[in-house]
């Protein structure tokens, strides 16, 4: 389903005197400006892009850019401003932003981040106190590298535009990218590591953050292009941000950190693989060799998603029963009507890449549900 800017409606009274209706001119011609800016922000170019690499639906924005309805009386306002806001501000809008910055697929970044920061709830390493600051901060450090990456990303695909040159997507990848790691440096400076954890083991962290990112979008490696980018991007976009998030709290990683971050891994898997599926006729006209076109859509689209959802309630399992996470995330479970939705549903129209939108959006659901109740799981130890 598409999302569009909502129109803006304008009320006046009736019997308008000439100074009103000049008025009223002025604030419909601001009112359509502001429409075509938000359009051109909010609304993907032709060729758009989503996970880093990959590509989205034509014309859509993600929902929690809907414009409300509004209605506006303009009452005693001068001719040059509306709510104190100048008329030439509007056009000073960065148009793409958000889309070059890969906005719609944040979460897949941002909700493992969050099961990492509430994991220590229930693992309680030794010496944890939650830092509300370094949780801040490293949130804010994540959704840096994934809007640095996708810049670079754009760059190093040829999307580049008139008003985007790659000029202007590598000063902005290298912006997210340098803030980010000033982010981390910090979080450094004020993290308390257990005994016998290597002093430099943040900044390791993030220096294997940077090489996963360089290598599925920088030339010559160029894994989103590749066979076995799905499993650099799903480590990245999973694995990187719980490990990340609980050492940024916790001053440690063990054994059951990687355990608790395997169902977000293998979720993450599946809405790329199937993500694929959907853009595999663009993917092979651009001369892209991932593992779904290589493999075969029939293959793909039956016995990949099938693996890959089976494997997705084993490692959930798997989590559980080694105490990587709390027994109250068998919650998850209850997914499994949404997973054999998107097992059935691919099987018969894998083919069908615009019926397969519809696979994919459940595929995000799943992935959403699964990072939320994890998160929200661990949290409930604080209750008891």
């Amino acid at each position: 389903m598409r999302w569009r800017t909502s129109r803006v409606l304008i009320s006046f009274p009736t019997g308008l005197s000439r100074r009103k209706s000049k008025k009223v001119t002025v604030v419909n011609g601001l009112v359509g400006t502001i429409r075509s800016r938000l359009s051109v922000i909010f609304h993907a170019p032709p060729e758009s892009s989503g996970i880093v690499g990959q590509r989205e639906t034509p014309g859509a924005i993600h929902p929690a850019f809907v414009i409300f309805r509004c209605m506006i009386i303009v009452k005693g306002r001068s001719e040059g401003s509306l709510f104190g806001m100048r008329f030439d501000r509007c056009t000073r809008i960065n148009p793409g932003f958000l889309y070059f910055a890969g906005f719609r697929y944040w979460t897949a970044s941002l909700l493992p981040a969050l099961v990492g920061t509430t994991l220590p709830f229930w693992l309680r390493p030794p010496g944890f106190s939650f830092r509300w600051l370094g949780a801040v901060e490293f949130l804010f450090a994540t959704v840096l590298f994934h809007a640095g990456f996708s810049f670079l990303g754009a760059c190093f695909e040829g999307r580049a535009t008139t008003q985007w040159p790659k000029s202007r997507l590598l000063r902005y990848a290298g912006t997210c990218v340098v803030l980010a790691c000033l982010l981390g440096l910090h979080i450094n400076s004020g993290l308390q590591l257990n005994r016998f954890v290597y002093q430099s083991i943040f900044i390791i962290y993030g220096l294997a953050a940077i090489v996963v990112g360089v290598l599925y979008v920088v030339p010559p490696f160029n894994f989103y292009r590749r066979v076995g980018g799905e499993i650099v991007i799903s480590e990245g976009l999973g694995l990187i941000p719980v490990l990340g998030a609980y050492l940024a709290q916790a001053g440690d990683l063990t054994r059951t950190v990687y355990l608790a971050a395997l169902p977000i891994v293998v979720a993450t898997g599946l809405w790329v693989w199937i993500d694929e599926l959907v853009s595999r006729t663009d993917d092979e006209k651009a001369g892209r060799r991932t593992m779904v076109i290589d493999l075969g859509p029939r293959f793909s689209g039956r016995n990949g998603v099938l693996v890959l959802s089976m494997l997705f309630f084993a490692t959930l399992l798997l989590a559980v029963f080694s105490a990587s996470i709390i027994p109250l995330a068998l919650i998850t479970l209850l997914l499994g009507g949404l997973a054999w939705k998107i097992v059935t549903v691919s099987w018969a129209e894998y083919s069908y890449p615009e019926r397969m939108i519809v696979v994919r959006k459940n595929a995000f659901r799943l992935h959403l549900a699964a990072c939320s109740i994890i998160a929200a799981s661990s949290l409930v130890t604080q209750l008891t």
